[in-house]
């Protein structure tokens, strides 16, 4: 999992606005316990596709992530 994160934190530096990279990101730094830095691209993944089919389920993760302290 840390080389998935590796090559997204790469693909995020070519391409910084694409919203998919960061919420895939957000994935690899969950599993990697990096829940911090999974929250902060849950929330710039929202920020970019405020009108995102998954709005909710992304909500949901982030008061889940905010919660596991």
């Amino acid at each position: 999992m840390p080389d998935a994160a590796a090559d997204l934190d790469l693909a995020v530096e070519l391409a910084p606005e694409l919203p998919e990279l960061y919420q895939n990101r957000a994935v690899a730094l969950q599993e990697l316990g990096r829940r911090d830095e999974a929250a902060r691209d849950l929330s710039t993944y929202l920020e970019l596709c405020p009108d995102a089919e998954d709005r909710d389920a992304v909500q949901e993760s982030l008061s889940t992530l905010a919660g596991v302290r």
